[in-house]
């Protein structure tokens, strides 16, 4: 099952709608209820306010109870959308950061009566609010990164917020370890961060990673974009999992041009062949064109083998939610339907069916497979190009249906779930 997260929520924090706030329902331990209990001996109002809070926080919080991010989450984004106003919703906070302090949660408590949170719960709007919002909670060091490996989203399934949970609870140990928890400030590198990260998603048992739970998260949640989209997932479901490792042989013709343009420093002489693989890595940002010369891009000058095969699984669809990313995952699928055994799906139906079902076919322009075949034909040309896919082959082979199968697995793990269309 899929779920929206509001603008502005980290995707590892749940709303207090999630299944965390069923679990949590009526649950309050002996301490926090003895914490609470004094306090209301000493302020019924402030002891009030720090038991809605408490509720409040746990619902957001994954099921060994409240962590750093989540208790961020909490007086940093979800009292301000309760519209309390600033003051109230400052009280609230502090009456949390008490109770935080009696339950001998003091770092917690620090949190929630910090100069950042009054500064964020001060902000009046929601573009002023969600940039500070997110520099905060990425600047804390609990917050996992984007990586090679995977790119987070705001909105996500359940199941994925309870990986993002366990590698933000990891990442606040390694920052307690450093020593540098208690300041609020980030302790731990970029790479450290990815590093543990990685290391998070590559456990689990029987030969079944976080990383695979996570993939099959995000298989989940395009799913619900289409009836097409989800019935092609769950027959390819398999063999996109399997599509961990690409032989170097699909980036070799790439490789060798790069190669050869580096050696000569540009090239202003092309035939066709050699026009459409440079238009396919000028699109990719590998190469530039410029007075009738083509060079290398400063990003491509030391690029090895395994690093333009990284490029080409990665960007050529990219991460954009758009009418010709959609008909290149039509020619993927199409491409890795013969990964099954079956015959290859048609590549146009593939594409009309995705673009009518998602929203893109308004009625008044022409028919999404019309529009459609331009595109598949310009994109089969850049595979040919590449050497990935060979002119009047009617089955693709094995190189090409593992790229497709590879680019399909990038794209899940990194592309943008859509809010809405993007023109």
């Amino acid at each position: 099952m899929a779920m929206m997260l509001p603008s502005g929520t980290w995707p590892g924090i749940r709303r207090g709608d999630s299944r965390s706030s069923q679990r949590y329902i009526g649950y309050v331990d002996e301490s926090v209820a003895a914490a609470i209990s004094a306090l209301d001996a000493d302020d019924p109002a402030i002891a009030a306010d720090a038991e809605s809070a408490w509720h409040e926080l746990v619902a957001l919080s994954p099921p060994g109870g409240p962590i750093q991010a989540s208790v961020q989450q909490y007086c940093w984004a979800t009292i301000r959308r309760l519209d309390l106003g600033t003051e109230r919703a400052w009280a609230r906070s502090q009456a949390l950061a008490d109770l935080l302090d009696r339950i001998g949660l003091a770092r917690y408590a620090a949190i929630a009566r910090s100069d950042e949170t009054r500064d964020l719960l001060a902000i009046d709007t929601d573009e002023a609010w969600e940039p500070a919002f997110y520099e905060r909670m990425h600047a804390s060091g609990v917050a996992p990164p984007d990586t090679r490996l995977v790119s987070w989203q705001s909105i996500c399934t359940i199941s994925e917020l309870d990986i993002i949970d366990r590698i933000a609870a990891t990442l606040e140990v390694a920052t307690i370890t450093d020593g540098f928890a208690t300041t609020g400030r980030p302790s731990l590198s970029r790479p450290h961060r990815e590093s543990i990260t990685h290391s998070v998603l590559a456990t689990g048992h029987d030969g079944h990673t976080l990383l695979d739970e996570l993939l099959d998260c995000r298989i989940d949640l395009w799913s619900t974009l289409s009836p097409t989209r989800a019935a092609l997932y769950d027959e390819l479901a398999s063999v996109i999992h399997a599509a961990r490792v690409v032989p170097l042989h699909a980036a070799r013709t790439a490789y060798r041009y790069l190669q050869e343009l580096g050696e000569h420093r540009g090239t202003s002489i092309e035939d066709s062949g050699e026009r459409q693989l440079r238009l396919v890595l000028q699109r990719l940002g590998l190469v530039h064109r410029a007075h009738g010369r083509t060079t290398l891009r400063a990003r491509a000058r030391s690029l090895s083998i395994d690093d333009v095969l990284d490029t080409l699984v990665h960007e050529w669809i990219g991460t954009r939610y758009a009418p010709e990313a959609i008909i290149a995952e039509a020619l993927m699928i199409s491409l890795a339907s013969t990964a099954r055994g079956t015959t290859t799906m048609d590549a146009h139906f593939l594409a009309d069916a995705l673009l009518t079902e998602e929203g893109w076919h308004d009625g008044i322009s022409e028919a999404p497979v019309r529009a459609a075949s331009r595109t598949l034909g310009k994109l089969r040309h850049e595979l040919e190009a590449l050497g990935i896919l060979h002119p009047g082959e009617s089955q693709p082979d094995s190189i090409a249906v593992i790229f497709a199968c590879a680019v399909l697995r990038a794209r899940l793990l990194h592309a943008r779930y859509p809010r809405g269309r993007e023109e």
